[in-house]
């Protein structure tokens, strides 16, 4: 399941991890759990998922193959999150294992890797702001390079937009 997720919904609510060699097009969906809303929708109970884990929220996010139907078809990995945002996931993994039973796993984590320059501009302009103070974007690099956050490519992108924009002045 390991990859970069490009959006593919304005509403940001399904990414796409393009095929890899031996392994499909994979898609992270975030997928409502219809009984919440009627007593005749269809919620599928995940084998291993404790029914109490899967009753307690109206939506699943789901990675499968991107060809997969989103409802009925068993994802290779699933959370049971409210986020809008899957970077804001909190609630556990779970892997399909062996005889497709899900086990609980800490081994998933999403963050973002990269923005679109709009989304990156105000980021940028502080940044530029922050060197003509007397900032050092040499060593914000250098942290950012070596850092552990999850957001790591974020900040390394902004260091690399801040740098043109500096080039410029």
């Amino acid at each position: 399941v390991a990859g970069s997720y490009a959006a593919v919904s304005a509403a940001g609510l399904a990414f796409l991890c393009a095929a890899a060699p031996g392994r499909p097009a994979l898609a992270l969906r975030r997928v409502d759990r219809n009984m919440h809303a009627s007593k005749e929708g269809l919620a599928v109970a995940w084998k291993g998922v404790p029914i109490k884990v899967m009753r307690a929220s109206p939506v699943e996010w789901k990675i499968q193959p991107a060809d997969d139907d989103e409802q009925l078809d068993t994802p290779l990995s699933l959370a049971f999150d409210e986020a809008m945002d899957p970077t804001q996931i909190s609630a556990g993994w779970w892997i399909c294992g062996r005889y497709k039973k899900f086990v609980q796993t800490t081994d998933i984590s999403i963050c973002t890797e990269a923005i679109s320059d709009a989304e990156a501009a105000p980021y940028v302009e502080a940044i530029s702001g922050w060197i003509r103070g007397g900032g050092s974007l040499n060593a914000l690099e250098k942290v950012a390079g070596t850092s552990a956050m999850s957001a790591r490519g974020v900040l390394l992108q902004l260091c690399r937009l801040a740098r043109d924009v500096a080039h410029t002045l």
